[in-house]
């Protein structure tokens, strides 16, 4: 199932984060990824995802966002939960 997310705001710590480009640095590549690996995987685990797709890392500012069509998934390794959104209704994360 897929869904559409509109970020309302999001603060200047906020960032689209997968995990990491490795074996580019060769080439002046870095690794990338997000500030903590294990929360990563953590959270997309809990999401049903696998280990290193993308996610919405939030380290400072906060973030509102509004689900438009469908349903969503999220979880958090900060909070331990897992909530599913529906449309049209708007949540508010912040760090």
């Amino acid at each position: 199932m897929s869904a559409v997310l509109r970020i309302v705001q999001a603060g200047p710590g906020v960032t689209l984060q997968d995990a990491g480009r490795w074996g580019y640095l060769r080439y002046g590549v870095t690794q990338a990824g997000p500030m903590d690996a294990l929360a990563h995987e953590f959270a997309n685990r809990m999401a049903g995802n696998e280990a290193g797709a993308a996610a919405i890392e939030i380290s400072v500012g906060g973030l509102d966002v509004m689900v438009e069509e469908g349903a969503l998934e999220l979880a958090s390794s900060r909070r331990v939960f897992a909530c599913r959104a529906m449309a049209a209704r708007c949540r508010r994360c912040s760090s």
